[in-house]
C-alpha cells in the first residue's frame, strides 16, 4: 500500500511539473495513473493491508507443497484455505512475527477428518478428537485501544498428553474489506464447518 501511495503522490507531482512548466501531455497521463495509485494504496492501507502478503504467502505454501511427495493436503485443491497457526504467547508481547507455521487446511468432510499441511508441522485430526472449536477474539499487542479484533478459530484437540489448543487465523486473500464483523463471520463460517465433522 505505501508503494502505491507514496509512488502515485509522486506520479502526480511529476505529472503537474510536465503538463504545466513543460507543456508535455504525458503529464496529463502521470497525473491520472498516479492519483489512481494513491486511491488503490489508500483503500488496500486502510481495508486490505495484508492481502497482498497473503496472497504471496498462498501461491508460495502451494508451489513448496506441490514439490513434497505425499502432502496430506492437495496444494491444487481450490478447498483448501491457508491458515497460520499462532501461539497465544503472541498476543501477549510484541514479536516479530505472530504465527508460528503456515498451513494450507482441508475440511474433509467425507472421512469426517481435518487435514493440514504446514510449513513445518503436519496434522491429521479425526472428528472424534476434536473437542471444541470455537471463534476467539484477540487484540495485537501494539493495539492498545483495541479496534482491530484478531478472530481465531480456537481448536481445541485430545492428544495422548491431554487437551492442545491450535489458535488457527484464516488467511485473508480476496480485495474486498477486511473488518471486524468480516474477520468474525470468517471465524464463524469455518468453526461452523469444522464443528458439522463432529455430528
Amino acid at each position: 500500500p505505501a508503494v502505491y501511495f507514496f509512488g502515485g503522490g509522486g506520479l502526480v507531482a511529476a505529472g503537474i511539473w510536465l503538463a504545466t512548466e513543460k507543456g508535455m501531455p504525458v503529464g496529463w497521463a502521470a497525473v491520472v495513473a498516479g492519483a489512481l495509485g494513491v486511491v488503490w494504496g489508500g483503500y488496500t492501507g486502510l481495508y486490505c493491508l495484508c492481502v497482498a502478503e497473503n496472497r504471496w504467502i498462498d501461491r508460495r505454501l502451494r508451489r513448496e507443497f506441490a514439490l513434497r511427495p505425499d502432502p496430506l493436503v492437495d496444494p491444487r485443491d481450490p478447498a483448501s484455505q491457508y491458515v497460520s497457526l499462532i501461539p497465544r504467547e503472541s498476543f501477549a508481547k510484541v514479536q516479530l512475527t505472530l504465527s508460528s507455521d503456515l498451513l494450507l487446511m482441508r475440511i474433509d468432510e467425507r472421512e469426517r477428518r481435518l487435514l493440514m499441511e504446514g510449513d513445518c508441522d503436519r496434522y491429521r485430526i479425526p472428528a472424534g478428537a476434536i473437542a471444541a472449536c470455537e471463534p476467539q477474539c484477540f487484540f495485537h499487542p501494539i493495539d492498545a485501544q483495541h479496534r482491530n479484533e484478531l478472530w481465531m478459530i480456537r481448536l481445541m484437540v485430545r492428544v495422548e498428553e491431554g487437551l492442545r489448543e491450535l489458535l488457527l487465523s484464516a488467511g485473508s486473500t480476496h480485495w474486498t474489506p477486511m473488518t471486524n464483523a468480516r474477520r468474525r463471520r470468517t471465524a464463524e463460517d469455518l468453526c461452523g464447518r469444522i464443528n458439522a465433522l463432529r455430528s
